[in-house]
C-alpha cells in the first residue's frame, strides 16, 4: 500500500512537469525549435520529458532512503540518485548550451566511477551466462567493462532518441523486465521509472514535449545502474541483457563505423539511424510500431523464458539486418504519406508520390527558425 502511493505521487508529479512543459521550459531555456533541415517537428518543442522522469525518480530515492532505509542508507539508491542525477544534469546542461561529445563522455565514465565507489555491490567478480553458466572475472576487468557499459548505453540510448514515443517505449519494457526478474530496491526502482516514463510517453508520443539529452542520458544511466545489481544479484544472465539493448547499441556500432569508415568523425551527425531508414522504409507510424514491437517481443520473450537468449539474439540480428537493408531479400517497402495515399485512392490513374517523412502537419507555417541546443532528431551524437 506504502509502495502504492508512493507510485500515485510519482505519477501526479510526472503528469505535473508535463502539463506545465513549456512554462518550466521557458524558464530554464531547454526549447527546441526547429529549423526545416534535420529537426522537422511543427513547432518550438520544450525539453522537459527528461526532467517528468528524473526529477521524480531522484525525489523518490531521496524519501526512500531517509524513511525506509534512514538506519543503513540503501547503497543502490545513493548511487541512482546521485550518478543518475549527475548524469541527468550534464545532459540537461547540453539540451540547455552544448557539451561536447568528448566532454560528456569523460563526464560519464566519472560518474560511473563514483557509482561504483558509492555502492561496491555494483562490482563483482563473475559473469552469469546461459551458456557456460558462472564464469570467473577479474575486478579490475570487470569495473572497466561496467564503466564501459555505462558510458555507451546512454550514449546509444541518446542516438535512438530521434522519433516521437519510441525511447520511453523502450524505457517502460526495459524496466519492466527489470521488474520481473529482481526484488528489493531494484524492483521498487524500476516500478518508478516506468510509471514516470508512462506519464511522460502520453505527452511525447502527441509531440508535446521531447525527452531530451537529460532524460535520455539520466534514465538510460539509472538502467544501466539497476541491469548492473539485478545481474550481481543473480537475477540476470549477460545474454538478456544483451538480447534487451541489442537494437540501440548495435545501431550505435553500426553508425560510429560507418561515419569513420566514410571519413568522418564517429560523433558527427546523420539521418541514418535505424529510426530513419525504417522511416524512410515504412512511413513514420510504422516505424514506430516496428521499432517498439522489434525491441519490445524479444525482449519480453528473453525475459520470461532466458534459456533460448542465444537463439532469440541470431534472430533478433537477422530481423534487424532485413529491416535495415530490405533490398538484401528482393523486399523494397515504399513509404507513402497520407496525402500521398489519399491522392491515390481518388485518382487511381495517378501514382501516389513518395513524400519526404516528417512531423511537420500538411499546410502548417513552421515558425522562424532559432538558435536551439539541439532536439530528439539531432543531437550531437547523432
Amino acid at each position: 500500500m506504502t509502495h502504492g502511493l508512493e507510485l500515485t505521487y510519482v505519477a501526479l508529479l510526472s503528469m505535473a512537469i508535463c502539463l506545465f512543459a513549456m512554462p518550466i521550459a521557458q524558464l530554464l531555456k531547454v526549447i527546441d525549435y526547429p529549423d526545416s533541415r534535420r529537426k522537422m517537428h511543427p513547432a518550438p518543442t520544450p525539453l522537459v520529458g527528461g526532467i517528468a522522469i528524473m526529477v521524480p525518480l531522484v525525489l523518490w530515492c531521496v524519501a526512500r532512503i531517509a524513511t525506509v532505509h534512514a538506519a543503513s542508507p540503501d547503497r543502490l539508491l545513493v548511487a541512482i540518485a546521485l550518478g543518475g542525477g549527475a548524469v541527468a544534469i550534464t545532459g540537461f546542461i547540453d539540451d540547455q548550451r552544448y557539451v561536447s561529445a568528448g566532454a560528456r563522455l569523460i563526464l560519464l565514465a566519472i560518474i560511473a566511477a563514483a557509482a561504483l565507489a558509492i555502492d561496491p555491490a555494483l562490482i563483482g567478480n563473475h559473469v552469469d551466462t546461459a551458456i557456460w553458466g558462472t564464469v570467473p572475472f577479474p575486478v579490475w576487468l570487470f569495473i572497466f567493462l561496467v564503466i564501459l557499459a555505462l558510458i555507451g548505453f546512454p550514449s546509444a540510448v541518446n542516438m535512438a532518441d530521434g522519433m516521437n514515443g519510441v525511447v520511453i517505449a523502450l524505457f517502460i519494457v526495459w524496466t519492466l523486465c527489470i521488474a520481473y526478474v529482481s526484488d528489493g530496491s531494484i524492483v521498487a526502482t524500476a516500478r518508478v521509472i516506468a510509471i514516470g516514463a508512462a506519464v511522460t510517453f502520453l505527452f511525447n508520443l502527441r509531440g508535446r514535449l521531447f525527452l531530451g539529452d537529460c532524460g535520455a542520458f539520466g534514465v538510460a544511466f539509472a538502467l544501466g545502474l539497476l541491469t548492473v545489481a539485478a545481474h550481481n544479484a543473480g537475477r540476470l544472465q549477460v545474454e538478456t541483457v544483451v538480447v534487451w539493448y541489442f537494437v540501440p547499441v548495435a545501431d550505435c556500432f553500426r553508425l560510429m563505423a560507418s561515419r569513420a569508415i566514410a571519413g568522418r568523425s564517429p560523433l558527427s551527425p546523420d539521418k541514418n539511424h535505424f529510426h530513419h531508414r525504417l522511416s524512410g522504409s515504412f512511413g513514420k507510424d510504422r516505424a514506430r510500431l516496428i521499432y517498439i514491437g522489434l525491441v519490445a517481443g524479444a525482449s519480453l520473450i528473453a525475459t520470461i523464458e532466458p534459456r533460448f537468449d542465444a537463439l532469440y539474439l541470431g534472430v533478433l540480428t537477422v530481423v534487424y539486418v532485413i529491416l535495415l537493408r530490405p533490398d538484401l531479400v528482393g523486399w523494397h517497402p515504399k513509404a507513402v504519406s497520407t496525402a500521398g495515399r489519399l491522392s491515390k485512392a481518388l485518382n487511381p490513374k495517378v501514382s501516389a508520390p513518395i513524400l519526404p517523412v516528417s512531423d511537420a502537419r500538411p499546410n502548417q507555417v513552421l515558425p522562424k527558425p532559432a538558435a536551439s541546443p539541439g532536439s530528439d532528431a539531432g543531437k550531437t551524437l547523432h
